[in-house]
């Protein structure tokens, strides 16, 4: 009985002394660090992408406010700037307050709906 309970044993007690064993451990510790750190680092950057997301629609907002437009105007085009970023880049590069006006008068008149 000692021989046949002991030999588990010792194969159990190789089993983990093995190198391979060992060598597969520390891959997975390192692995695991290097998942976590890079979990980490995303949610980082994805805080920093929020961040940036509302600051660029506060400038946005504020200067659908400098144009005097009703507030429901100014939703209705901020709501068009969430839906179509497009919409949003392509009125920040005009180049002055009336191309910009221009343009917004455009996207309130539905040449953007669709």
């Amino acid at each position: 009985m000692n021989q046949a309970s002991s030999q588990p044993l010792s194969r159990k007690r190789s089993r983990y002394e093995d190198p391979i064993i060992r060598s597969m451990d520390r891959f997975t510790n390192v692995l695991k660090e290097a998942i976590d750190k890079t979990t980490e680092i995303l949610d980082k950057f994805a805080q920093v992408l929020a961040n940036n997301k509302v600051n660029e629609n506060s400038l946005l907002a504020n200067d659908l406010q400098k144009m005097q437009l009703p507030l429901s105007n100014q939703i209705h085009i901020m709501q068009k700037f969430m839906q179509k970023s497009e919409i949003a880049e392509v009125f920040k590069t005009q180049p002055n307050e009336e191309q910009k006006f221009q343009f917004i008068a455009s996207i309130l008149s539905g040449a953007f709906d669709g």
